[in-house]
């Protein structure tokens, strides 16, 4: 899917930033050390989920992933689980105390190994930024002389143990043009809010960036009414649970599939027929995210004696898009 810079305001963001706060080298080196044991070379791709082989030139191990599944390294999307820490960070807590230190709601979060002689062709992530309620931010464990991420045609040469921002929905790749050495970089995905972004350069805090900046909520409890949606039919366009929808797909005409809403042990899920069940996570006043991903959609479900409608919602930047859906419950 092809993405748009949002709006001048992201556009004219650097393509890298360091932020506040430097870490221990040695200790890194040490978890890192012992991480190398265990197998590096399988994952778990979105949507399908199939396990298959990593591409010889990465080897990527999940502190974090979907549900916890310690074999799973893609970067998520809609799914009925979200995010959890898996078996390997329970053995690096030098690393969680890292990740402990970011103020902000985790989501992938895997050290990715670049072997000698890659050379990524350059791409953009779907949907990764500020504009889509998002950021990557990167580690450095080790590094080598001319590897590392390639940004709008600009090697990035970051320092061990330091943090960076890297703003993956412009062109980019990886690179290692050499013939020796693993460079290791821990790549964790954060649901930005304002206290993560007071780790960054004071150009990311200007009035116009926040303003066409997705920060995130915390998770709200389920009140009465929200669990009042159990039962709840409505029509959901099929594009709608796709991470990579188009931007504003879901309101032209296509394929729409009966969806229900459930409530079990007081987590709510949208499912539909033939289709995977997906998490919804309370935001407060009946609006959902999707389990597994971002505000960039969401959810309102009616509370009682409210217009039997669902609004669905999408966001990029200051762009809104939404529309409103008959809803019933059958009796």
């Amino acid at each position: 899917m092809q993405q748009r810079m949002a709006t001048p305001a992201f556009s004219r963001l650097p393509r890298s930033a360091r932020l506040d706060g430097d870490f221990d080298v040695v200790r890194l080196g040490a978890e890192l050390a012992a991480l190398r044991q265990v197998h590096w070379h399988r994952r778990r791709r979105y949507p399908a989920q199939a396990l298959t082989a990593v591409p010889e030139q990465w080897r990527t191990l999940p502190l974090r992933s979907i549900g916890g599944d310690p074999e799973r390294t893609d970067a998520g999307g809609p799914d009925r689980d979200d995010f959890a820490d898996t078996p390997w960070l329970a053995g690096a807590p030098y690393l969680a105390e890292v990740l402990d230190a970011l103020p902000a709601a985790k989501r992938a979060v895997r050290l990715m190994a670049l072997t000698p002689g890659a050379s990524g062709a350059p791409h953009r992530d779907t949907k990764n930024g500020l504009a889509w309620g998002t950021v990557r931010l990167y580690l450095p464990l080790t590094a080598h002389p001319g590897a590392g991420l390639v940004i709008e045609g600009e090697p990035q040469q970051w320092t061990p143990g330091t943090l960076w921002y890297g703003d993956v929905s412009r062109s980019h790749r990886l690179l290692h043009p050499g013939t020796d050495g693993t460079p290791v970089h821990l790549v964790a995905d954060l649901l930005p809010n304002r206290a993560l972004l007071d780790l960054f350069p004071p150009v990311f805090r200007t009035p116009e960036v926040l303003a066409e900046s997705i920060l995130a909520r915390p998770p709200a409890p389920l009140d009465t009414a929200a669990r009042a949606a159990h039962g709840l039919r409505f029509d959901v366009p099929e594009s709608f649970t796709d991470r990579d929808e188009a931007d504003g797909a879901f309101l032209r005409h296509q394929r729409r599939l009966p969806g229900t809403v459930l409530l079990r042990a007081d987590r709510l899920f949208l499912t539909a027929p033939g289709e995977p069940e997906l998490g919804l996570v309370h935001l407060g006043g009946g609006e959902f995210r999707f389990a597994g991903w971002t505000e960039e959609r969401t959810l309102r479900l009616p509370r009682p004696g409210e217009v039997p409608a669902v609004v669905l919602r999408t966001r990029c930047g200051g762009t809104v898009r939404e529309t409103a859906v008959p809803a019933r419950h059958d009796t």
